[in-house]
């Protein structure tokens, strides 16, 4: 039996995210992507671009370094804001180049300008070039300026599903709690909302990982079973700081928080359900705000500053607006895990 104590002494371990912790032994279900990507290493003699596009938090740097362990040289992936001459010379001679953190973390002027710098060393480096980030790596605009490879590979991830969840929760209890015990600490209902089932998955590893942290603080030091449940999610609640928003996004907060109660609530009953992704157009119609009166304006002054705060998930392909310029948060959108779940256990309550 695992309990409340067992979870609690190795709650770092157990729900820890990030590069510390590309542990080979908890890395599971990404088979398919990472036999795919190491197909794509194989041949050498073309040059090949391999994209690797998904939201932050999805694990694509844990894929990347558990699909080139089979390369007898170590591969130091390269951030995209450190990208220089002297950067890329260093790495001139290995098998090849990962570039990473072609994201929402990276300003886009930088992004261009060192995708650029590569582009014009493509002669220099190796053939094998690997680019990883967010959704801007669809954007074909962004990468049109790589007109001298052969070919484009996407490696596409498996999203994060409850079996998926599960399975890696399994491997870290094997490796932390040194139990083959099936993971049975987390409450049914509380899965439904930790990762919602959706038309295009939102939930992350990186985001799940980081909640659970919170919830599991509160669970009571003690020997019995261990069930971290909506209890422990409305404590954590409780003791998170409100969010305060001018009138028109309190508007729509609100009426979020509500659809999330009826639609979700009463929908995912039925196990083929998956909550369909929101246009912009729809959700003005749905939530219509008084002196809004167009999408575009509705997107600028409602949806794009929640996706920044991770109120809502971006789901659209960013697009440049100019040259130098780019709008990273269009839509369709979906509500984040984060929002499901102040849905059941905080301001829906």
């Amino acid at each position: 039996m695992i309990t409340n104590k067992d979870v609690l002494m190795k709650q770092l371990q157990l729900f820890a995210h990030g590069i510390s912790y590309q542990d080979e032994s908890i890395f599971v279900n990404r088979e398919k992507s990472k036999q795919e990507f190491q197909e794509a290493t194989k041949d050498s003699s073309a040059r090949v671009l391999i994209i690797l596009s998904d939201l932050l938090g999805t694990g694509k740097t844990f894929l990347v370094d558990q699909a080139t362990r089979f390369i007898p040289e170590k591969i130091n992936s390269l951030l995209i804001k450190w990208v220089s001459e002297t950067e890329l010379k260093l790495r001139s001679k290995d098998p090849l180049i990962v570039i990473d953190e072609i994201d929402e973390k990276t300003v886009y002027r930088v992004i261009q300008a060192n995708l650029g710098l590569v582009n014009s060393k493509l002669d220099e480096l190796p053939k094998l070039l690997v680019l990883v980030g967010d959704y801007i790596l669809r954007n074909q605009k962004v990468l049109s300026m790589f007109s001298n490879v052969s070919e484009r590979k996407y490696i596409k991830l498996e999203p994060l599903d409850r079996q998926f969840f599960l399975k890696a929760m399994k491997a870290r209890v094997k490796k932390f709690l040194d139990t083959d015990e099936e993971v049975e600490f987390f409450d049914p209902d509380l899965l439904d909302y930790l990762i919602p089932r959706t038309e295009i998955g939102i939930a992350t590893f990186r985001e799940v990982l980081t909640i659970l942290q919170g919830l599991v603080s509160e669970l009571p030091l003690d020997t019995n079973k261990c069930c971290i449940s909506g209890k422990e999610a409305r404590f954590w609640f409780e003791k998170k700081a409100k969010g305060i928003f001018e009138e028109e996004r309190s508007i729509f907060y609100k009426w979020l928080i509500g659809y999330l109660v009826k639609e979700y609530e009463t929908s995912r009953q039925n196990q083929n359900y998956t909550m369909k992704v929101l246009e912009t157009s729809t959700l003005r119609e749905l939530c219509p705000i008084e002196n809004i009166k167009s999408d575009e304006e509705y997107e600028e002054r409602i949806l794009i500053p929640f996706a920044k705060t991770n109120v809502l998930k971006s789901l659209g392909i960013p697009f440049l607006r100019t040259e130098s310029t780019v709008d990273r948060y269009p839509g369709p959108y979906l509500p984040s895990v984060k929002t499901f779940l102040d849905a059941k256990y905080g301001e829906g309550t």
